[in-house]
């Protein structure tokens, strides 16, 4: 609980809103350190997040306000293997039980779009436990629990994204509602409502 409140609340919301603009500025500067926590290899984001702005001060800090903190969450990675999966997965099309729920859009191939791709993307309810051994030896056990649930609101779709768990080793919590005009989706509204849940437990 108390890494979870320093790394979600303090670092990544309070702090993140404050310095990573300065961490920006200054980041010839630093190799290490408290200032370069807030940095990323990705300065300035995906290639489809956001195309319209230039790789400049303004996409940058957008960049990290949207995801804080990636040095210092990827700071204490060691590479590993993943084994033993147990759990289940409610899901429509796709299945991949081991991989986070997450969106897929048809017009960027990745979830920077503004069209959803139904068919491809990873809906449903995913509850996961597995082992985890990194090169050093080490073994982990770790958990996988992940929504990612489309609902039509009036004029939108909303999709309901939550994750907590490990990837790759290390802890990981969010949650988010992006939405998406409900007249770009009718069809393919219509056959997911239509289609049927189905559940794999191992």
């Amino acid at each position: 609980m108390v890494r979870f409140v320093w790394y979600n609340i303090i670092l990544s919301r309070v702090l993140n809103w404050f310095v990573a603009p300065i961490a920006y500025l200054l980041r010839d500067l630093v190799n290490r350190g408290f200032l370069w926590w807030f940095l990323t290899d990705n300065t300035y984001g995906d290639k489809n997040w956001k195309p319209k702005l230039k790789n400049k001060f303004l996409r940058a800090v957008l960049w990290m306000y949207r995801n804080p903190l990636q040095n210092y969450y990827w700071k204490d990675y060691v590479e590993g293997k993943e084994t033993q999966y147990k759990g289940t997965l409610k899901y429509k099309y796709r299945s991949a039980m081991t991989m986070w729920r997450t969106m897929v859009c048809v017009d960027t191939k990745d979830n920077h779009g503004k069209i959803l791709d139904f068919k491809n993307s990873l809906f449903g309810v995913q509850d996961i436990t597995f082992k985890r051994t990194d090169k050093k030896g080490n073994v982990q056990n770790c958990y996988r629990k992940s929504t990612c649930v489309p609902y039509r609101i009036l004029w939108w779709i909303v999709l309901v994204k939550r994750r907590s768990g490990h990837e790759k080793g290390i802890m990981q919590h969010n949650f988010s509602f992006p939405k998406y005009k409900y007249k770009n989706h009718k069809k393919e509204w219509k056959e997911w409502k239509k289609t049927k849940w189905k559940t794999i437990t191992v």
